[in-house]
C-alpha cells in the first residue's frame, strides 16, 4: 500500500509521467498504469483521505475476485466432504462422482480436488510451543542407521546398529550415540548415559511411541512400558509420549536428528568402524563441534545457552544410575513359589494362586502383591530353589525343623516310660520321617488317655522290646497298660496246664517224627 500511496503522490503532486513514477518507485511501467487505473475507476485521487488506511485502501482497490467456475458451479458443502474425505475408504473421487450425481454440470475433478485443498489448507493451525528451561527432553532414534564391521573368523560380519538422539526443549543441546538396538536393555543404557552427558534430569520426557517406551499407544491415555515408567520413577521424572503420527509434538528431536544426519552420520559415511566403542567415539568427537557451533539467528551455541539458562534448571542426578529390571506377572504355584528362569523363588505361603508381579534386576529378584513387595531373593541363575523361613506354612516349618531333641524333652517332662520308649525309638535304624511320627502320635495318645496310663502303657511296650506307638494305642484300648513283666515263675505256672491240653501233641511227638524219617 505505500507503493501506491508513493505512485499517486508521483501522479497527481509531482505530475510526474507513468515511465518516471516507475523509475522513483521502482517498479514497472504497466503497474504505474494498473494502480491508476484503478484509482480513476473508484475516483481516488491525491491526497488521499486520512480516515482510509491501508487494509480499507487495499479493499477499496483490489476488491476480492469471485472465480469464474466458483460462479458457474454449485458448491459442495466442502465441511463434510473434508471429513467424509478421511474416513475408512473414502476418496475424493468417489465423492466427486457423488457431486456430478447431484450436479451433473459441476464442477471437474481437478476443479474439485483443487477447491478442496485450498478449503483444507484453512483448517491447519500450528501452535509454536516454547519450552522452559530443564522441563523437557526428547528422545528418539535417528532414521539412518550405521554399521559395525566385525571379523566373523574369515569373513567380516556386518552389523548394523541403532542412532539414539536426544535434545533439550530450551538449549537444544543435542546427545547422541549408537546403541546395538532399540530393545529396552539398550533403550535404558541410553537413557542413563543421556542423563550423565547432561549432568541431570528434567521434569518430562517426550518419546515416540516405540515399544519399547509405550505398550499401548493411545492419543489420550497411553500405557507405558512399566520399567521405562521404573526407569522414570528412579530418575524423579515423568514420561509423556508424544500423540500416535504427531511428529510435530517433539519437532525439537525431529529437527535434532536432521542435524545429527547431517553433522555427524553424513561425514561418518566413508570410514568402516570395527566396534561399538570406536563408533562411539567419532560420534562424540563430531557432537562436541555439533553443540559448541554457533547458531547464526542467536549469535550463541548451543553449549553457551545450555550453560545459561539449562544447566542450573536441572533437576541433581540420583546416588546411583537405574539398574535394568523385568517385569513379568506370574501366578504363585501351591507350593507358594513363582518361577523365573529355572529356578523357583518362594512367597507368603498366604498367596497361592494369586497374580504377583515380578521385577527381574541382575542380582536381585523382587516380588510384588498390588505395589506392594513381599519377596526379595538374590538372583541366582542355577535350577533349584530359593525358599525363605518367613515364606513358609507354620505346620511345613514345623515338619522341616523338626528334631530329636525337643521331643525328648517333652518326653522327660512327660513320664519315664514314655522317655524309655522314646529314647529306644531313636535307637532304632529307622528313617527320620518315621521317627518324627511317634511323639505326635504320643501327644495324641496322653489327650485321649491321660499322661499317667499313658506313662504305664509305655513303660509295658519297653519291657517287651516294642518301640512302637501302634502298640501303645493298642495297650490303652484293651486296657491293659498294667499287665505284669513275664518272668521264670510265671512261665513255669503256666507251662504245664498248656502241655496236658488234649490238643497239643507236644515235645515228643515231634522228636518221635523226626526219628522216623
Amino acid at each position: 500500500m505505500r507503493k501506491i500511496r508513493d505512485v499517486l503522490r508521483c501522479l497527481h503532486e509531482l505530475k510526474q509521467s507513468f515511465r518516471q513514477t516507475a523509475l522513483t518507485c521502482g517498479i514497472s511501467r504497466p503497474a504505474v498504469e494498473d494502480y491508476d487505473i484503478r484509482a480513476r475507476s473508484v475516483g481516488l485521487s491525491w491526497p488521499i483521505p486520512d480516515d482510509l488506511d491501508d487494509f480499507a485502501l487495499e479493499a477499496k482497490l483490489f476488491p476480492p475476485s469471485v472465480d469464474g467456475h466458483r460462479r458457474r458451479h454449485p458448491q459442495p458443502d466442502w465441511a463434510k466432504v473434508h471429513i467424509e474425505a478421511k474416513s475408512k475408504g473414502g476418496t475424493l473421487l468417489q465423492l466427486h462422482r457423488e457431486y456430478r450425481e447431484q450436479y451433473p454440470d459441476g464442477m471437474s475433478y481437478a476443479q474439485f480436488c483443487a477447491q478442496h485443498q485450498e478449503y483444507a489448507k484453512g483448517l491447519k493451525r500450528y501452535l509454536r510451543k516454547s519450552y522452559q528451561a530443564g522441563e523437557c527432553v526428547f528422545v528418539d532414534f535417528a532414521g539412518k542407521t550405521m554399521t559395525i564391521h566385525e571379523m566373523g573368523g574369515a569373513e567380516v560380519v556386518r552389523r548394523p546398529v541403532q542412532i539414539f538422539v536426544a535434545a533439550l526443549g530450551a538449549s537444544h543441546l543435542v546427545y547422541a550415540e549408537a546403541i546395538p538396538s532399540q530393545q529396552i536393555p539398550d533403550w535404558l543404557a541410553a537413557h542413563n548415559r543421556m542423563w550423565a552427558f547432561y549432568g541431570g534430569v528434567t521434569r518430562i520426557i517426550v518419546p515416540d511411541n516405540l515399544k519399547a517406551a509405550v505398550i499401548l499407544a493411545d492419543r489420550h491415555n497411553p500405557e507405558i512400558h512399566p520399567t521405562y515408567r521404573d526407569h522414570a520413577r528412579h530418575y524423579g521424572t515423568q514420561v509423556v509420549p508424544a500423540r500416535p503420527r504427531t511428529p510435530k509434538d517433539k519437532g525439537k528431536v525431529e529437527q535434532a536428528v536432521q542435524l545429527v544426519q547431517r553433522w555427524i552420520l553424513f561425514r561418518l559415511r566413508k570410514r568402516i568402524f570395527t566396534s561399538l566403542g570406536e563408533l562411539n567415539s567419532a560420534i562424540a568427537h563430531l557432537l562436541t563441534e555439533l553443540n559448541d557451533a554457533k547458531m547464526r539467528r542467536l549469535g550463541k551455541s548451543r553449549r553457551e545457552i545450555f550453560e545459561q539458562i539449562e544447566r542450573p534448571a536441572l533437576q541433581p542426578l540420583p546416588t546411583t544410575p537405574y539398574e535394568y529390571a523385568e517385569y513379568v506377572k506370574l501366578r504363585v504355584n501351591l507350593d507358594n513359589h513363582v518361577h523365573i528362569d529355572g529356578r523357583d523363588y518362594s512367597v507368603p505361603y498366604q498367596l497361592v494362586r494369586t497374580e504377583v508381579e515380578a521385577r527381574i534386576k541382575a542380582d536381585t529378584i523382587e516380588i510384588f502383591r498390588k505395589g506392594r513387595r513381599i519377596g526379595l531373593h538374590p538372583r541366582d541363575r542355577t535350577p533349584g530353589r530359593s525358599t525363605k523361613d518367613e515364606h513358609r506354612d507354620p505346620a511345613h516349618l514345623a515338619y522341616l525343623n523338626w528334631s530329636k531333641g525337643a521331643d525328648l524333652e517333652w518326653a522327660s517332662k512327660a513320664g519315664p516310660g514314655i522317655r524309655a520308649l522314646v529314647e529306644g525309638a531313636f535307637s532304632l535304624d529307622t528313617h527320620r520321617d518315621h521317627q518324627r511320627r511317634l511323639v505326635p502320635a504320643l501327644r495324641r495318645l496322653a489327650t485321649l488317655y491321660g499322661a499317667d496310663r499313658l506313662d504305664q502303657a509305655c513303660a509295658t511296650a519297653v519291657r517287651s522290646a516294642l518301640f512302637e506307638s501302634s502298640v501303645v494305642r493298642n495297650l490303652l484300648r484293651n486296657r491293659r497298660e498294667a499287665m505284669p513283666p513275664p518272668d521264670s515263675d510265671q512261665q513255669t505256672a503256666v507251662n504245664p496246664a498248656v502241655q496236658d491240653h488234649s490238643n497239643l501233641r507236644g515235645d515228643e511227638y515231634f522228636n518221635q517224627l523226626l526219628k522216623t524219617k
